[in-house]
């Protein structure tokens, strides 16, 4: 998996394009069942162990999903390629209900909202999107985690930085129907890969209470019938960083 920007012109819309089948249908797409999935998990995947290793098992380790490396851009990333005309489109415009009305999404449509695709980036108060964890903060402060619940608890905390930041569907548990939902998450799933590869301990350190209260185990369920031992290693997925 590749950074966004390290893509050519046409992997980048090869990938968009892909988004975009997923969702085109009259009635309930594809792309739809992926949100509500994600909705269904919200106290099972968020906020305990689960959280890393449910969400690498949602983003399918069949496909070349790229990600977005927010900490490059984290003190202005309204300013990322991501979000240019180009691309997934920036903020949505204040005098029509937030509607994003730039990029390749202006007519995306999530079927559950039955409304435009909105962003209100820092809650609707600027243009711009409040700063973001860098890679200084994220080697000084989440990177030396020393196991992996301390690193989930550390790491947990910034990724909903960038939800709250983008806002509007980005905020809520029906995330996934924002597409940068998926690069966002891929350079999450990254990031534990990173600190994973750091030392041996850490590789398949896995520990912390589940969100019923009970110790988590390797042997959890996951999305997909893959368990949490399944995707401790991401070359077993047939996908590196």
């Amino acid at each position: 998996r590749r950074e966004f920007r390290t893509l050519s012109k046409q992997e980048r819309q090869t990938f968009i394009d892909a988004i975009k089948a997923l969702q085109a249908s009259k009635n309930r797409s594809k792309y739809d069942a992926y949100a509500d999935l994600h909705v269904e998990v919200e106290y099972f995947a968020h906020g305990n162990s689960r959280f890393l290793s449910w969400h690498r098992s949602f983003i399918d380790p069949s496909i070349m999903v790229p990600y977005w490396d927010w900490a490059y851009d984290s003190q202005a990333p309204e300013n990322s390629i991501i979000f240019s005309d180009e691309y997934f489109g920036g903020n949505g415009n204040p005098n029509n209900k937030w509607c994003v009305s730039t990029g390749q999404f202006t007519d995306w449509r999530p079927k559950n909202s039955a409304r435009c695709l909105v962003r209100a980036f820092n809650a609707g108060r600027s243009q711009t999107i409040p700063a973001l964890w860098s890679w200084e903060l994220i080697r000084g402060s989440v990177f030396n985690a020393p196991d992996y619940n301390q690193f989930r608890l550390r790491l947990e905390g910034p990724h909903g930085n960038v939800h709250n930041g983008i806002n509007g569907e980005f905020a809520a548990m029906r995330s996934p129907d924002d597409p940068i939902f998926w690069l966002h998450h891929s350079f999450v799933d990254k990031l534990w890969a990173d600190w994973q590869a750091l030392k041996s301990s850490n590789f398949r350190s896995y520990n912390g209470k589940n969100d019923d209260g009970k110790t988590a185990k390797v042997t959890d369920k996951l999305a997909y019938g893959y368990t949490v031992e399944d995707v401790l290693d991401t070359r077993n997925l047939c996908y590196t960083y």
